[in-house]
């Protein structure tokens, strides 16, 4: 890796840093809609749960095997993830890990140590007999369930690498394993952002297509798509404030000011009000669900 190279690398590091310091100083991540909503939360995970099953072909498309094991990267506070484990009721913990997690865990879920994704991706298997210590029998866990759920925008450069090394291992270790990524559309239409949002919004959303050719590409087997939205109906003023606080990612380089244009610039946001109700929005989020199919 170059100097310049890496030098983006921290760049791209400091930035998500920055993101996730924000919200921790603001306790903004756990207040912020898409984050507390149990109905939200339910259709991510059971949506989530259904791919992995087809993903891998199993008979029961709704369930999970009791003996598979969730692996969560980029899995922010471990909330959802444990969430995760609870609906698709696998028998042993689910594990996670983020650059900014806290090194807690318990009950469901096992914290693993801070890294990136294509950090794990370059070392499984010493992941593996690093989470033994965690593990209910003390053995290195088989990941056979790989979750990249609103992150793979974070390693665009590195997603052909990351698909790569993790064919590799799951197929010399002749493990079967279901790589699943949810991210969004790249065209933000569906949502109610001024021209700046839309712009930055598009700058870093890369076209899902773009990721299963990465995938078929690089070593993953029936790569297949699946988009599923969810309506989300929120008081105005409450997705005002959650933009203000940058509640994505993506709106890390927007600044205050530019903020404020935008908001000013939707007005009353019109063509996303609830019918007979001006103070509420209703708009729909949009997932593209992306599996494929890892090892034996």
């Amino acid at each position: 890796m170059s100097h310049g190279e890496a030098q983006q690398v921290e760049e791209g590091k400091d930035a998500i840093a920055e993101h996730y310091n924000r919200h921790d100083e603001n306790s903004t991540y756990d207040s912020a809609w898409f984050y507390s909503d149990p109905a939200y939360q339910a259709f991510l995970a059971d949506t989530i749960r259904q791919q992995f099953a087809a993903a891998n072909g199993e008979e029961d498309k709704d369930h999970l095997q009791a003996r598979d094991v969730i692996l969560d990267i980029g899995c922010g506070n471990g909330t959802f993830t444990r969430l995760l484990a609870d609906r698709c009721g696998t028998l042993g913990p689910a594990y996670g890990f983020d650059p900014f997690l806290s090194p807690e865990s318990g009950g469901n879920f096992v914290a693993l140590p801070n890294m990136g994704a294509i950090e794990f991706a370059r070392d499984i298997g010493a992941v593996a007999r690093a989470a033994a210590a965690s593990a209910p029998d003390r053995a290195p866990p088989v990941f056979s369930k790989v979750l990249l759920k609103e992150v793979v925008h974070h390693i665009n450069e590195d997603f052909a690498e990351f698909c790569q090394r993790t064919a590799e291992y799951f197929h010399t270790s002749e493990q079967r394993c279901a790589l699943l990524v949810a991210t969004r559309l790249a065209d933000p239409k569906s949502y109610p952002f001024f021209e700046a949002a839309r712009e930055t919004w598009r700058s870093g959303q890369m076209d899902a297509q773009v990721y299963a050719d990465q995938m078929a590409a690089n070593g993953l087997k029936n790569v297949r798509q699946f988009i599923k939205g969810f309506r989300v109906e929120m008081p105005l003023q409450q997705w005002k404030q959650m933009i203000r606080n940058r509640f994505w990612s993506n709106f890390g380089c927007l600044s205050d000011q530019q903020i404020e244009a935008g908001l000013e610039e939707m007005g009353e946001f019109k063509e996303f009000q609830k019918e007979g109700d001006p103070t509420t929005i209703v708009f729909y989020d949009n997932f593209v669900f992306i599996t494929g199919q890892l090892g034996a």
